[in-house]
């Protein structure tokens, strides 16, 4: 497994406040349509598609750091 590499905060890039806004409504309206799924498609996905999307559910945060979440194959 591979270890973190911590990002200084000098890396974060500014948007002007029309582009905030802008980004922020999109997002909004992407999240405002999500909907919790109970089936699932049989259509074939590719591994490296599911192991970017465990890369990035690994970043959130949870309670005291701990990542309190196990993954079974």
């Amino acid at each position: 497994m591979t270890q973190s590499v911590l990002e200084p905060l000098s890396t974060y890039r500014s948007y002007p406040s029309e582009e905030m806004i802008a980004r922020a409504r999109a997002f909004y309206e992407d999240i405002r349509r999500r909907r919790t799924v109970r089936d699932f498609s049989d259509q074939p996905l590719p591994r490296e598609v599911i192991e970017y999307a465990l890369l990035a559910a690994g970043t959130a945060p949870s309670g005291a750091n701990l990542q309190p979440w196990h993954f079974r194959l």
